[in-house]
């Protein structure tokens, strides 16, 4: 697993900044013991000079100058700051240099180029102590644009009744579409002019689907039809003239209905592994990682698109897409931690090669000395084309000893 699934929101003394690229250099302190007309030289490591990270970051939006004032604050301040390195996390560094670049081209935005020393060479992890949280809450999620959409509705109420019922009927129509295509069927929707409502009902409706009772599918198949069901949520509002504060709370719809699935897979294979009759969970490790992939995927997604609105269009919409983007980001690290949690409660996974011909159960014999361990290995090899032949040389996904 990289960085791109890992980043930390990057911060110096509390104050955080996008960042554009981030360097870690290191270097050796070397003396170097020469005699004079020799070309034989002894060299003596004297250990690791500080370490320079150097960062490239930026503010935008029509706050900017306001986060600019309160970094360039802490970055004056004297001594050593709490630096949320974005792949390291929390590190005691000082602030030995930085540049601001404003562009005519660019208002509203200024790039800074930071440059921090670290002494120690020792790291603690972001996040501890910390706990998993239980269930995530949804309802944060929606809140910002259902409240957006809500203030809309009712400016139309008054001011151009035309508008008013043609938005009302196409939500109507689309909240229609959105059940058809979740293969839901739905009562008359009454709630319209409460967004956070029906769009609370429709997530809770999506998270209802998960289940793993029916045994002759598999439950990442199951989990792969369901999300794809709720990708093509997408398309019910994407003509050009919705209104932005019903794309937005469409956007979060969407991305919430796929964290609440996940979540909900969450729940069961929490119960499958706290059974002590030794039932195995219905997922495997690397099907939960794929899926823990494939939310967080969504949720960036949905960041980009938030990163496109406009200032403009933010404030003649009431929309708050920082918020948002804030928003999304702290529900990764939820989801993150979640399945993290769940794939340590087994072995670590780790991948093996066959050294002599030979079958899935003496495999499983040989490494754990356990021949009926064999379901373990076919459950973590899918796609295993025959288990009583395996050749020198093939490499399989197994749990370690």
């Amino acid at each position: 697993m990289g960085w791109e699934t890992d980043l930390h929101t990057a911060s110096f003394r509390g104050v955080t900044f996008d960042t554009v690229s981030v360097t870690d250099a290191y270097a050796k302190s070397l003396a170097i013991h020469q005699s004079p007309y020799s070309n034989n030289a002894q060299i003596e490591d004297m250990g690791l000079d500080p370490r320079k990270i150097s960062i490239t970051a930026l503010y935008s939006g029509d706050d900017y100058y306001t986060w600019l004032k309160a970094l360039t604050a802490a970055l004056v301040e004297t001594g050593e700051g709490e630096l949320i390195h974005p792949v390291h996390g929390i590190l005691q560094v000082i602030a030995s240099n930085w540049q601001e670049t404003h562009d005519a081209e660019n208002p509203d935005y200024v790039g800074l180029s930071i440059d921090f020393l670290k002494a120690g060479d020792g790291e603690r992890s972001l996040f501890i102590p910390t706990s998993t949280v239980e269930n995530i809450d949804y309802s944060v999620l929606l809140a910002g644009p259902a409240q957006s959409l809500e203030n809309e509705l009712k400016t139309l109420e008054r001011s151009d009744k035309n508008s008013f019922f043609n938005t009302i009927t196409k939500i109507r129509n689309g909240l229609k579409s959105a059940y058809k295509i979740i293969g839901n069927t739905q009562k008359n929707i009454d709630d319209i002019l409460s967004p956070a409502s029906w769009a609370y009902g429709l997530v809770d409706d999506v998270s209802k689907l998960v289940t793993f009772d029916v045994t002759d599918i598999s439950a990442i198949s199951k989990w792969r039809g369901l999300a794809k069901r709720v990708e093509q949520l997408g398309s019910v509002f994407d003509e050009d003239n919705s209104s932005s504060a019903l794309k937005q709370l469409w956007r979060a719809t969407k991305v919430t209905s796929q964290v609440a699935v996940a979540q909900e897979i969450v729940n069961l294979i929490r119960v499958e592994t706290a059974k002590a009759d030794g039932t195995e969970a219905s997922l495997t490790p690397p099907e939960l990682a794929v899926i823990r992939q494939r939310v967080r995927q969504e949720l960036q997604a949905s960041i980009i698109q938030e990163r496109t609105i406009s200032f403009d269009v933010a404030n003649n919409n009431n929309l708050q897409p920082v918020n948002q983007i804030a928003v999304y980001k702290r529900t990764a690290d939820q989801i993150h931690e979640q399945i993290q949690e769940l794939i340590e409660a087994r072995p670590p996974i780790t991948t093996t090669v066959v050294k002599l011909p030979s079958t899935v159960h003496l495999l499983a014999h040989q490494l754990y000395g356990d021949s009926t361990r064999a379901n373990e290995i076919l459950r973590l090899n899918p796609n295993l084309e025959n288990p009583a032949v395996l050749r020198i040389g093939q490499e399989l996904t197994v749990y370690a000893r």
